[in-house]
């Protein structure tokens, strides 16, 4: 299986990095929402094994794959987590969204019922996940199926961008899990922002410990033979 690269980064799958053995240096799990039928299988699946069909059995309860993410010379191993989007699957959420990193929510192009769904899968997630505190918390909105004809998509591209910034998403995309359109870029926006937060910590970890244990020591042997008190 072929990687595919978009700019300066690329997916590839994990079984292409010699039989499920990879060096990646972060590891993040990302979860996939939205109402049924809205194609979050069909991303996960094109994401993670390049495969598209046009019809799945409906997920029950939550499924996983993984892929690795390329960027900047540092490889991230993904885990993303596809979601039932049947309401009597709800009280599974704390489950399957503990450990997420970012959350990507999906609407139907073609049906603005699943658009207007996406108020109720956020809030869902921010209660259960316990994230409502973390206003950067990585959100991105993906408008699914663009590759349908113009007359049938029926949420304008202009309402649904206006509606994540509004709602503190960091992007919207319009993408086609059966064209592939925009879904790599996609991820690649995901994964850009989760190695952002955590390169974050990780510099705020390295300046705690330099202060800890009362301060930075300075080299106590230099030599002051010269009466300098410096």
């Amino acid at each position: 299986m072929a990687a595919a690269s978009t700019g300066a980064g690329r997916i590839t799958a994990v079984e292409d990095s010699g039989g499920g053995s990879f060096d990646a240096k972060y590891h993040t799990k990302v979860t996939v929402l939205g109402s049924a039928a809205v194609g979050k299988t069909c991303l996960v699946r094109q994401l993670c094994f390049k495969k598209y069909q046009e019809t799945y059995k409906v997920t029950l309860g939550a499924d996983f794959g993984a892929c690795l993410a390329h960027l900047d010379g540092t490889v991230c191993h993904v885990q993303i987590w596809d979601t039932a989007g049947h309401e009597r699957f709800n009280s599974m959420g704390p489950a399957f969204y503990r450990g997420s990193q970012a959350c990507i929510l999906v609407y139907d192009v073609t049906s603005p019922k699943s658009f207007e769904d996406l108020r109720e899968w956020k809030e869902s997630f921010e209660e259960q996940a316990d994230i409502a505190e973390d206003e950067d918390f990585p959100f991105i909105v993906v408008g699914n199926k663009c590759d349908l004809p113009k007359e049938d998509q029926l949420v304008p591209e202009a309402k649904a961008a206006r509606w994540a910034r509004e709602n503190g998403c960091a992007a919207h995309f319009l993408c086609s899990a059966k064209e592939m359109t925009n879904v790599h870029a996609m991820l690649l926006d995901v994964v850009r922002l989760v190695l952002k937060r955590l390169k974050a910590r990780e510099a705020a970890v390295d300046t705690a410990d330099m202060f800890k244990d009362g301060g930075i020591k300075i080299d106590e042997t230099v030599d002051k033979s010269d009466g300098c008190a410096c």
